[in-house]
């Protein structure tokens, strides 16, 4: 049976769990915890020994550090020279245990030590055991059960704090949180807020609803959004950006930057391709290059989020599905160069609905979770029952009002098939087209978007 003595310290990151044998040999061992946000090897040695027995043993004390999960990789494993333990209390450390011989280590962990002088960020299991010498027989043993996280926050880098910011589109920077370990990352989360009166960057940032927030951000830099509202000349607004680490299901917040400022010097002028907010923007209006069609070459214009975020058009006959009918050169298709095993969303610009119907080609799995939507602005008039969506940095909520969806899998069709909607009853209502895909055996193909009254425009 095991005793178990727990330390805790609520200090940094750092979770350090001790655990001993309870010695039938007569012999205790207890071995202190490491400091905060630190382990090494040294740590393996600063032992506390009680000899209850009256003999004396010649010992040698052996040190292994292993990753936390089981069955993974031993980093170090060590022993110290051989020593005398009288009977009674004695305290040792790594001074009084020279030379060391090292048995086996792990050359990756190896170098980032002997960079760093303590583990990089991550779970580990530290253990010192007494051996004698004469029988080899394990006298008593510790292990620590330490978490090291050694993460930074974010910094931001531009705009600069205070600054004046001229662009309507301003691109929004920051440095990752370090040190990432090897197979680590990190999602950020950008929010801006409006800064009122005497209000400091930090009272608006914790006091006032953003004005915009961006999550599930997976570079550190950011264009600010054309479906966005737009910043307001004059307005002085803080920024801030949070770092989270996933952590199964769960997002595990590492750190936040320190709060910005700056003040908007530019107007609804400044971009005469863009409309006012309120009033929306026109059909086909939300990107200057008109990339409802993908001809573009690239997803411009359309905002990703999930695991779709580096998947690209397609140019010409797809490498599995072949032909698939498209319109002109290039289409999009949620299928990554694995198959169906990316989930996501694109989420087109913000428009308003000033025609009659929208038209767009559509293909793929036939998945009720593979789909194109339609998702209008709800209004406190509505008496519609109709699935709801809520989008990430846009205020309200929004209808679901049509899709592609089908509910028989045996509807599979790769090839690109036409799909009419008539939205005159929503008609100067704010929009969104929605990709989606969250089936991980499915897909959807998507291209050619237009929109029109009454006769339908020639492909």
């Amino acid at each position: 049976m095991r005793s178990i003595n727990v330390v805790c310290l609520a200090w940094g990151m750092l979770l350090c769990i001790g655990m001993g044998l309870a010695q039938p040999t007569g012999v205790i061992l207890r071995v202190a915890p490491p400091p905060p946000n630190q382990y090494r090897v040294s740590d393996l040695w600063k032992c506390d020994i009680t000899n209850t027995t009256g003999k004396t043993f010649t010992v040698v004390l052996r040190g292994t550090v292993d990753e936390a999960a089981p069955g993974t990789t031993r980093i170090v494993d060590t022993r110290s020279r051989q020593f005398d333990l009288p009977p009674g209390r004695t305290f040792v450390s790594g001074s009084l245990l020279e030379p060391f011989t090292v048995t086996s280590y792990d050359r990756s962990y190896f170098d980032v030590v002997v960079q760093a002088g303590t583990m990089p960020s991550g779970e580990f299991r530290g253990c010192t055991e007494i051996i004698e010498v004469a029988t080899g027989r394990v006298l008593a043993e510790f292990c620590n059960d330490v978490t090291v996280d050694n993460t930074s926050q974010p910094f931001l880098v531009s705009p600069a704090d205070q600054a004046d910011i001229s662009e309507r589109f301003p691109v929004f920077s920051w440095m990752s949180a370090t040190p990432p370990r090897p197979g680590r990352t990190f999602l950020y989360r950008l929010q801006i807020f409006e800064q009122f009166g005497t209000q400091t960057p930090q009272d608006a940032a914790q006091r006032n609803p953003a004005f915009l927030d961006l999550p599930g951000l997976r570079k550190t830099v950011c264009l600010f959004p054309i479906y966005a509202r737009p910043l307001v000349n004059g307005q002085r607004y803080a920024w801030r950006v949070i770092a989270y680490e996933p952590r199964g299901s769960e997002l595990r917040e590492v750190g936040s930057s320190e709060v910005w400022s700056f003040v908007a010097l530019t107007s609804l002028a400044d971009n005469p391709t863009m409309n006012d907010w309120r009033t929306g923007i026109g059909m086909g209006e939300g990107c200057a290059s008109e990339n409802w069609d993908f001809e573009t070459g690239s997803i411009s214009c359309w905002i990703p989020d999930g695991e779709i975020n580096d998947v690209t058009p397609i140019s010409g006959d797809h490498p599995q599905y072949g032909a698939v009918g498209q319109h002109r050169r290039y289409w999009y298709t949620t299928a990554g160069t694995d198959g169906d095993g990316l989930t996501g969303e694109l989420r087109s610009p913000i428009f308003t609905i000033l025609s009659n119907r929208i038209r767009l080609l559509e293909g793929g799995s036939g998945s009720a979770d593979a789909c194109v939507e339609l998702v209008v602005e709800a209004s406190q008039d509505d008496t519609v029952t109709a699935p709801r969506r809520r989008l990430a940095g846009l205020s309200g909520t929004f209808y679901v009002v049509a899709s592609t969806a089908r509910q028989d899998s045996a509807a599979q069709q790769e090839q690109l098939r036409p799909h009419r909607w008539d939205v005159s009853s929503w008609r100067n209502r704010r929009a969104v087209l929605l990709i989606r895909d969250w089936s991980r055996s499915a897909h959807v193909n998507v291209d050619d978007v237009r929109f029109y009254d009454d006769e339908e425009p020639a492909r």
